[in-house]
């Protein structure tokens, strides 16, 4: 018996015909028998039979209440009927069998010939519908499971299907999208996106339409792709690429300012060795050495700018490390003033180290010095002959503030509001003011080491510089 052999039911409650039936069919199906209507009913279900011969006459069941059991349950639907009746022969009951869901109706008695080529041909059909069946099977599977939206419209815009992935988009049952009316689409090959509002967050979904015939009517087909990931990706490379375009004028700015503060300091060294060198015999020492002060002098400035620059790039690239270790900042702070005794010396200004004996920090030397120095080199620029430049440390709440407090030109608020801007960098706020790297530089550092810094001031009363990161007692 090969596999792809039709089951055939036979329900009948005449002994001999049932008999006589299956022995016909028996070369060419799979036969089972039932003679009534209460086991036809269990064949049915458990069976699984493709085709069924049912008597019009039961004992127990009427044969067309039977065929409508088997074409209401969703289990037997399928099975093609064929009805048979020796008695019911007029052409009202044959037209009852049918309109109830019979594939045939066939008036017994009639040749052996005749009975197995009406059943093959019911048999012919039935595989044609159980082909169709499985490729309509396989489509709808293909509909439900792909991740873009499909949606079926008639000619108003009212939604006829939505497969899963369109429920999913739109975050409701079956029942509640059916016969909602979507809109009718504008028809283009372009594609269309719309935005799909949700409980958590819009869905931006990008729609091709297209218009067809599907069984004699105009549908309109709506595929929905989400690009909601896509659109958010763009969104946030658009605002990466601005940032790197912004950084990048940035960069520009600051390498145009740094080479024009760099010129100066160079000019002169140039200016003041070249003279130095052709009129040494003829100049005194203490000319000499005034020159020679001004020579040391932008060279620091030089220095402190290549310094600050280094540091700079460092940072925009990702080379900054860090190696913390527990510090004594009265020790680190003397280290740092020291290098501005000479220059404060000359201006006339006091340097007071008031950072109290014990306090100490877990951070990175190098960093810490860096942004030190920068203040300190700050305080002296913007300081008059004569003043005073204190540094003093306490602890509070577990962070230990450090201040650099000048009694210097000070700031107006528009001035120090705009400090750590990066698009502030070369605005000249005083004569004295160099690319303004400093500062910045200053906020990035105490960043990268988890520390805080904040500027106060006011204009003409000097400025304090507040350096706060987690303190070791």
């Amino acid at each position: 018996m090969v596999s792809d052999q039709l089951s055939v039911l036979i329900i009948d409650d005449d002994g001999e015909r049932n008999r006589h039936l299956a022995h016909l069919l028996a070369s060419e199906y799979q036969v089972a028998q039932a003679f009534t209507g209460i086991e036809g009913i269990s064949l049915a279900k458990n069976g699984n039979p493709q085709i069924i011969v049912l008597d019009v006459r039961l004992p127990d069941i009427d044969g067309f209440e039977l065929l409508k059991i088997l074409k209401t349950d969703e289990c037997t639907r399928d099975i093609f009927v064929v009805m048979l009746s020796s008695v019911l022969v007029s052409d009202q009951d044959q037209s009852e069998g049918l309109e109830s869901g019979a594939d045939a109706y066939l008036v017994y008695p009639m040749s052996n010939r005749e009975f197995i080529s009406r059943i093959k041909a019911v048999a012919r059909h039935k595989k044609t519908f159980d082909c169709l069946r499985e490729k309509e099977n396989q489509v709808n599977a293909i509909l439900e499971n792909t991740p873009d939206g499909i949606l079926v419209l008639d000619t108003e815009g009212k939604i006829l299907y939505a497969n899963q992935a369109s429920r999913n988009f739109f975050g409701t049952d079956p029942e509640a999208l059916l016969n909602l009316n979507f809109g009718r689409p504008v028809l283009s090959p372009d594609k269309t996106m719309i935005d799909i509002p949700r409980k958590t967050g819009v869905l931006t979904v990008e729609m091709r339409v297209i218009e067809t015939m599907i069984q004699g009517e105009t549908r309109i087909i709506a595929s929905l792709h989400d690009i909601t990931s896509h659109k958010i990706s763009v969104e946030k490379m658009s605002i990466r690429v601005e940032e790197l375009l912004s950084r990048t004028s940035q960069n520009d700015k600051l390498l145009s300012v740094i080479a024009h503060d760099l010129k100066a300091p160079f000019n002169f060294l140039l200016n003041m060795s070249e003279y130095l060198s052709n009129s040494l015999e003829e100049l005194s020492g203490s000319e000499i050495r005034k020159y020679l002060d001004g020579i040391h002098t932008s060279s620091e400035k030089i220095f402190t700018l290549l310094l600050n620059l280094l540091d700079w790039s460092r940072i925009n690239i990702g080379h900054v490390k860090q190696y913390p270790v527990l510090l004594n900042l009265q020790t680190v702070t003397a280290k740092v003033l020291s290098l501005y005794t000479e220059m404060a010396a000359s201006r006339g200004i006091d340097m007071i180290n008031s950072v109290p004996t014990g306090i100490m920090v877990f951070a990175d030397e190098n960093i810490i010095t860096s942004v030190l120095r920068n203040l300190v080199a700050n305080a002296l620029k913007f300081s008059s002959q004569g003043s005073k430049i204190l540094v003093n440390a306490d602890i509070k709440e577990g962070w230990v503030k450090l201040r650099v407090a000048d009694t210097g030109i000070g700031m107006t608020p528009g001035t120090l509001e705009k400090l750590f801007r990066k698009e502030e960098i070369g605005e000249k706020i005083h004569p004295e003011s160099g690319t303004g790297l400093g500062l910045i530089l200053c906020h990035e550092l105490m960043e990268v080491i988890g520390g805080r810094i904040e500027v106060m001031s006011d204009y003409g009363q000097g400025t304090t510089v507040i350096l706060g990161f987690p303190g070791k007692n």
